[in-house]
């Protein structure tokens, strides 16, 4: 989840039996790396191969990657990945798998650990709407391959109380670190006013598995508001209340106008 310079080659179209499409990228990145703690690291050439495997069921992915850096700070990493999206009776679904592994010195920008996530979501019977839970569960410390200077940790997309507030470095209400813990967000998205409007509405906690985690216990709720005008236009307000272990009650409300 990073902006950086790079090259990929592409292949598309790969064929092979009981499977619809396989795709193939190999990717070099050498410029604008930031590391997993969010740091940007100059001296740092990222490669990788990603696929995508289309099967009837179900897509597949499998990533590889390869960060060194020429730094004195001896932080090369390797990381994988895998995932399957799939939808399973009524339901849609989506499963991942993390390792990342330090080659040399366990550190900030790079450590080893291993980071599983899923969703289930489905849109209830007669409307658009979405009903949805996702959960996470961090082994030891996940450290992802490279991570823009704003996004935080790798657990966003878990809902809108562990994803980056799009502030600065501003943290999330939850959080979004994985350090040794467990947790998750249910939620419930309600489209309306010929999907011009949208309410959001969602609870959440997490809990470390590890006396020793940087990550701070907590649970909270959170909402979004969405109303879109004319055709370019969308004005969004968010507002989330959560009680953290080292902290009190704390609750914000933050507004966008795109």
């Amino acid at each position: 989840n990073d902006v950086m310079d790079s090259v990929s080659i592409v292949r598309d179209t790969v064929i092979f039996p009981n499977v619809v499409d396989t795709r193939f990228a190999f990717i070099w990145a050498w410029g604008d790396v930031n590391r997993s703690d969010n740091s940007l690291d100059r001296n740092a050439d990222l490669l990788g191969l990603v696929t995508e495997s289309d099967f009837r069921g179900s897509t597949v992915a499998l990533d590889a990657f390869y960060l060194v850096s020429e730094g004195d700070d001896d932080s090369d990493g390797v990381f994988l990945g895998a995932s399957a999206v799939q939808r399973i009776g009524e339901y849609n679904t989506a499963f991942y798998v993390n390792q990342s592994i330090a080659l040399d010195r366990r550190q900030s920008t790079v450590d080893d650990g291993t980071l599983l996530f899923g969703e289930v979501s489905r849109t209830p019977l007669g409307t658009h709407d979405l009903v949805y839970a996702n959960a996470f569960w961090g082994i030891d410390d996940f450290s992802s391959a490279s991570r823009g200077e704003t996004n935080g940790g790798p657990i966003g997309r878990v809902g809108l109380l562990f994803a980056s507030s799009g502030i600065g470095t501003y943290p999330a209400a939850l959080g979004n670190g994985v350090e040794d813990a467990v947790g998750g967000a249910i939620g419930y998205q309600m489209l309306f006013n010929d999907e011009k409007t949208q309410i959001v509405g969602e609870l959440g906690f997490v809990e470390t598995t590890d006396d020793d985690s940087s990550v701070q216990d907590g649970y909270g709720a959170g909402i979004r508001f969405q109303h879109k005008f004319a055709e370019r236009y969308l004005f969004q307000v968010d507002g989330f209340v959560a009680d953290r272990e080292r902290a009190d009650e704390t609750y914000g409300i933050k507004t966008e106008w795109r």
